[in-house]
Protein backbone atom coordinates (compact mmCIF):
# COMPACT_ATOMS: atom_id res chain seq x y z
CA UNK A 1 0.00 0.00 0.00
CA UNK A 2 2.94 2.68 0.40
CA UNK A 3 4.82 1.78 -2.58
CA UNK A 4 1.76 0.83 -5.06
CA UNK A 5 -1.86 2.67 -3.73
CA UNK A 6 -5.22 1.26 -4.72
CA UNK A 7 -8.12 2.12 -3.53
CA UNK A 8 -9.77 -1.08 -4.80
CA UNK A 9 -6.81 -2.94 -2.75
CA UNK A 10 -7.56 -0.53 0.05
CA UNK A 11 -11.35 -1.26 0.52
CA UNK A 12 -10.71 -4.94 0.57
CA UNK A 13 -8.16 -4.78 3.31
CA UNK A 14 -10.09 -2.61 5.42
CA UNK A 15 -12.77 -5.02 5.55
CA UNK A 16 -10.60 -7.96 6.24
CA UNK A 17 -9.40 -5.90 9.15
CA UNK A 18 -12.43 -4.79 10.25
CA UNK A 19 -12.56 -7.07 13.54
CA UNK A 20 -9.44 -8.53 14.93
CA UNK A 21 -6.41 -7.59 17.21
CA UNK A 22 -5.44 -4.00 18.64
CA UNK A 23 -2.52 -4.35 15.90
CA UNK A 24 -5.46 -4.99 13.15
CA UNK A 25 -7.57 -2.16 13.90
CA UNK A 26 -4.60 -0.13 14.06
CA UNK A 27 -3.61 -1.14 10.55
CA UNK A 28 -7.54 -0.44 9.43
CA UNK A 29 -7.15 3.06 10.85
CA UNK A 30 -3.61 3.48 9.52
CA UNK A 31 -5.24 2.35 5.67
CA UNK A 32 -8.51 4.89 6.39
CA UNK A 33 -6.12 7.70 7.26
CA UNK A 34 -4.41 7.40 3.95
CA UNK A 35 -7.04 6.74 1.55
CA UNK A 36 -8.73 10.00 2.95
CA UNK A 37 -5.27 12.06 2.53
CA UNK A 38 -4.77 10.25 -0.91
CA UNK A 39 -8.39 10.52 -2.13
CA UNK A 40 -10.59 12.65 -0.38
CA UNK A 41 -13.74 12.01 -2.64
CA UNK A 42 -13.18 8.18 -3.26
CA UNK A 43 -13.19 7.86 0.73
CA UNK A 44 -16.66 9.74 1.44
CA UNK A 45 -17.85 7.59 -1.40
CA UNK A 46 -16.79 4.83 -0.17
CA UNK A 47 -18.02 5.77 3.54
CA UNK A 48 -21.47 6.22 2.33
CA UNK A 49 -21.74 2.80 0.86
CA UNK A 50 -20.27 1.27 3.57
CA UNK A 51 -23.06 3.05 5.72
CA UNK A 52 -25.64 2.15 3.45
CA UNK A 53 -24.86 -1.20 2.31
CA UNK A 54 -27.45 -3.99 3.15
CA UNK A 55 -24.95 -6.54 3.54
CA UNK A 56 -22.22 -4.31 5.23
CA UNK A 57 -21.16 -6.35 8.58
CA UNK A 58 -21.68 -4.03 11.98
CA UNK A 59 -17.83 -3.43 12.30
CA UNK A 60 -17.82 -1.51 8.68
CA UNK A 61 -20.94 0.30 9.19
CA UNK A 62 -19.46 1.22 12.41
CA UNK A 63 -16.14 2.39 11.84
CA UNK A 64 -17.89 4.17 8.58
CA UNK A 65 -20.50 6.25 10.74
CA UNK A 66 -17.28 7.11 13.28
CA UNK A 67 -15.61 8.69 9.61
CA UNK A 68 -18.41 10.04 8.02
CA UNK A 69 -17.57 13.46 10.24
CA UNK A 70 -15.18 13.85 7.32
CA UNK A 71 -17.90 13.89 4.77
CA UNK A 72 -20.08 17.11 3.61
CA UNK A 73 -22.76 17.58 6.01
CA UNK A 74 -25.39 17.83 3.32
CA UNK A 75 -24.06 14.11 2.53
CA UNK A 76 -22.90 12.51 6.21
CA UNK A 77 -25.89 14.30 8.81
CA UNK A 78 -29.14 12.53 6.63
CA UNK A 79 -26.31 8.85 6.53
CA UNK A 80 -25.86 9.32 10.13
CA UNK A 81 -29.40 10.76 11.33
CA UNK A 82 -30.45 6.74 9.22
CA UNK A 83 -27.75 4.77 10.93
CA UNK A 84 -29.77 6.00 14.63
CA UNK A 85 -31.65 3.86 13.59
CA UNK A 86 -29.67 0.81 13.51
CA UNK A 87 -30.41 -2.23 15.86
CA UNK A 88 -26.71 -2.58 16.80
CA UNK A 89 -26.16 -0.37 19.65
CA UNK A 90 -22.21 0.02 18.82
CA UNK A 91 -23.30 2.00 15.35
CA UNK A 92 -25.90 4.01 16.74
CA UNK A 93 -23.21 5.39 19.43
CA UNK A 94 -20.62 5.64 16.33
CA UNK A 95 -23.27 7.65 14.73
CA UNK A 96 -24.44 9.69 17.56
CA UNK A 97 -20.51 10.96 18.43
CA UNK A 98 -19.53 11.83 14.58
CA UNK A 99 -23.06 13.94 14.37
CA UNK A 100 -22.74 15.69 17.87
CA UNK A 101 -18.83 16.58 16.45
CA UNK A 102 -21.15 18.12 13.19
CA UNK A 103 -23.64 19.73 15.34
CA UNK A 104 -23.54 19.58 18.85
CA UNK A 105 -27.00 20.84 19.29
CA UNK A 106 -28.50 17.59 17.16
CA UNK A 107 -31.04 16.51 19.70
CA UNK A 108 -31.26 13.29 17.78
CA UNK A 109 -27.26 12.13 18.82
CA UNK A 110 -28.28 12.96 22.47
CA UNK A 111 -30.94 11.19 23.13
CA UNK A 112 -29.46 8.15 21.00
CA UNK A 113 -26.55 8.18 23.36
CA UNK A 114 -28.73 8.04 26.69
CA UNK A 115 -30.94 5.75 25.77
CA UNK A 116 -27.64 3.40 25.16
CA UNK A 117 -26.33 4.15 27.93
CA UNK A 118 -29.71 3.44 30.24
CA UNK A 119 -30.36 -0.16 28.32
CA UNK A 120 -29.47 -2.88 30.64
CA UNK A 121 -30.28 -5.57 27.60
CA UNK A 122 -27.22 -4.34 25.89
CA UNK A 123 -24.58 -7.51 26.42
CA UNK A 124 -21.14 -6.70 27.10
CA UNK A 125 -19.26 -8.04 23.83
CA UNK A 126 -15.45 -7.23 24.76
CA UNK A 127 -12.53 -9.31 24.19
CA UNK A 128 -9.56 -9.40 25.95
CA UNK A 129 -7.79 -8.83 22.49
CA UNK A 130 -9.70 -5.88 21.30
CA UNK A 131 -10.19 -2.12 22.83
CA UNK A 132 -12.42 -1.74 25.66
CA UNK A 133 -15.20 -0.14 23.96
CA UNK A 134 -18.63 -1.39 25.35
CA UNK A 135 -21.30 0.84 23.62
CA UNK A 136 -22.45 1.82 26.96
CA UNK A 137 -19.54 3.03 28.65
CA UNK A 138 -19.10 5.14 26.04
CA UNK A 139 -22.63 6.75 25.54
CA UNK A 140 -22.53 7.34 29.34
CA UNK A 141 -19.40 9.09 28.90
CA UNK A 142 -20.21 10.99 25.93
CA UNK A 143 -23.84 11.67 28.07
CA UNK A 144 -22.03 13.18 30.93
CA UNK A 145 -19.60 15.06 28.73
CA UNK A 146 -23.02 16.95 26.85
CA UNK A 147 -25.06 17.51 30.21
CA UNK A 148 -27.76 14.83 28.85
CA UNK A 149 -27.14 13.09 31.89
CA UNK A 150 -26.54 15.07 35.03
CA UNK A 151 -24.06 13.64 37.69
CA UNK A 152 -26.75 13.94 40.35
CA UNK A 153 -29.15 11.66 37.92
CA UNK A 154 -26.18 9.18 37.96
CA UNK A 155 -25.74 9.29 41.48
CA UNK A 156 -29.52 8.48 42.29
CA UNK A 157 -29.42 6.04 39.70
CA UNK A 158 -27.01 3.96 42.41
CA UNK A 159 -29.74 3.29 44.38
CA UNK A 160 -31.94 1.60 41.47
CA UNK A 161 -32.18 -2.10 42.68
CA UNK A 162 -32.27 -3.59 39.05
CA UNK A 163 -29.23 -5.46 38.46
CA UNK A 164 -26.51 -3.99 36.24
CA UNK A 165 -23.56 -4.79 34.59
CA UNK A 166 -20.56 -4.63 37.04
CA UNK A 167 -18.04 -2.73 34.29
CA UNK A 168 -20.94 -0.12 34.08
CA UNK A 169 -21.37 0.39 37.59
CA UNK A 170 -17.78 0.84 37.52
CA UNK A 171 -17.70 3.49 35.29
CA UNK A 172 -20.63 5.56 36.95
CA UNK A 173 -18.31 5.86 40.43
CA UNK A 174 -15.76 6.81 38.50
CA UNK A 175 -17.50 9.42 36.75
CA UNK A 176 -18.68 10.76 40.35
CA UNK A 177 -15.46 10.17 42.05
CA UNK A 178 -14.13 13.08 43.49
CA UNK A 179 -17.33 15.16 42.44
CA UNK A 180 -19.92 17.31 44.34
CA UNK A 181 -22.26 14.06 43.68
CA UNK A 182 -19.69 11.64 45.28
CA UNK A 183 -21.71 8.66 46.74
CA UNK A 184 -21.71 8.18 50.09
CA UNK A 185 -20.26 4.84 51.66
CA UNK A 186 -23.15 3.18 51.93
CA UNK A 187 -24.82 4.50 48.34
CA UNK A 188 -21.66 2.61 46.92
CA UNK A 189 -22.44 -0.53 49.12
CA UNK A 190 -25.84 -0.61 47.96
CA UNK A 191 -24.57 -0.70 44.32
CA UNK A 192 -22.55 -3.47 44.00
CA UNK A 193 -25.05 -5.20 46.40
CA UNK A 194 -27.75 -4.97 43.38
CA UNK A 195 -24.96 -6.24 41.09
CA UNK A 196 -24.23 -9.25 43.30
CA UNK A 197 -27.75 -9.98 42.75
CA UNK A 198 -27.75 -10.28 38.88
CA UNK A 199 -26.68 -12.82 36.72
CA UNK A 200 -22.71 -14.44 36.01
CA UNK A 201 -23.00 -12.57 32.87
CA UNK A 202 -22.90 -9.40 34.61
CA UNK A 203 -19.82 -9.38 35.98
CA UNK A 204 -20.85 -10.24 39.58
CA UNK A 205 -17.53 -11.52 40.31
CA UNK A 206 -15.94 -8.09 40.23
CA UNK A 207 -19.02 -7.29 42.76
CA UNK A 208 -17.66 -9.76 45.09
CA UNK A 209 -13.65 -8.36 44.93
CA UNK A 210 -15.20 -4.70 45.52
CA UNK A 211 -17.79 -6.03 48.55
CA UNK A 212 -14.77 -7.72 49.92
CA UNK A 213 -12.29 -4.66 49.35
CA UNK A 214 -14.94 -2.80 51.20
CA UNK A 215 -15.52 -5.51 53.97
CA UNK A 216 -18.85 -5.51 53.47
CA UNK A 217 -20.08 -8.10 56.35
CA UNK A 218 -23.60 -8.19 56.15
CA UNK A 219 -23.50 -9.46 52.69
CA UNK A 220 -20.76 -12.49 53.37
CA UNK A 221 -24.31 -14.97 52.60
CA UNK A 222 -24.94 -13.41 49.55
CA UNK A 223 -21.37 -13.26 47.94
CA UNK A 224 -21.35 -16.69 48.98
CA UNK A 225 -24.67 -17.67 47.18
CA UNK A 226 -23.45 -15.53 43.87
CA UNK A 227 -20.00 -17.95 44.29
CA UNK A 228 -22.82 -20.70 44.01
CA UNK A 229 -23.97 -19.43 41.23
CA UNK A 230 -20.60 -18.67 39.69
CA UNK A 231 -19.50 -22.35 39.79
CA UNK A 232 -22.93 -23.69 38.37
CA UNK A 233 -22.54 -21.66 35.89
CA UNK A 234 -18.79 -22.35 34.69
CA UNK A 235 -18.01 -18.13 34.96
CA UNK A 236 -15.27 -18.33 36.65
CA UNK A 237 -12.50 -20.31 36.68
CA UNK A 238 -12.78 -23.64 39.90
CA UNK A 239 -9.32 -22.15 41.76
CA UNK A 240 -10.56 -18.50 41.57
CA UNK A 241 -13.99 -19.05 42.95
CA UNK A 242 -12.10 -21.22 45.59
CA UNK A 243 -9.61 -18.15 46.44
CA UNK A 244 -12.93 -15.98 46.92
CA UNK A 245 -15.03 -18.34 48.78
CA UNK A 246 -11.89 -18.38 51.54
CA UNK A 247 -11.38 -14.86 51.45
CA UNK A 248 -15.73 -14.38 51.79
CA UNK A 249 -15.60 -17.13 54.47
CA UNK A 250 -13.12 -15.28 56.66
CA UNK A 251 -15.08 -11.83 56.57
CA UNK A 252 -16.07 -11.27 60.46
CA UNK A 253 -19.51 -12.99 60.82
CA UNK A 254 -22.64 -10.73 60.95
CA UNK A 255 -23.24 -11.81 65.09
CA UNK A 256 -19.73 -11.14 65.75
CA UNK A 257 -19.42 -7.51 64.09
CA UNK A 258 -20.97 -5.84 66.98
Amino acid sequence: MTLHWDPADAVKAIHVLASGTWAREDLAKWLRKRFHERDPEAYAKFLLEDATRPDARPGDVEAAAAELKCVPPEKSVPALHALLRRADPDVRVAAALALHEIDPKDGAATAAVVAVAEDRSIPCGCRPDLTNRWCRIRALEAAVSWGAITRKELRARLADPRPDHAWFIESVLGTLENSEEAPTAEEVLAAWRHVLEGPPEHEIRTAIQQLLELHDVVSRKRMLAALNRLKAAAAVDPDDIQRLRVDVEALQKPDKAK
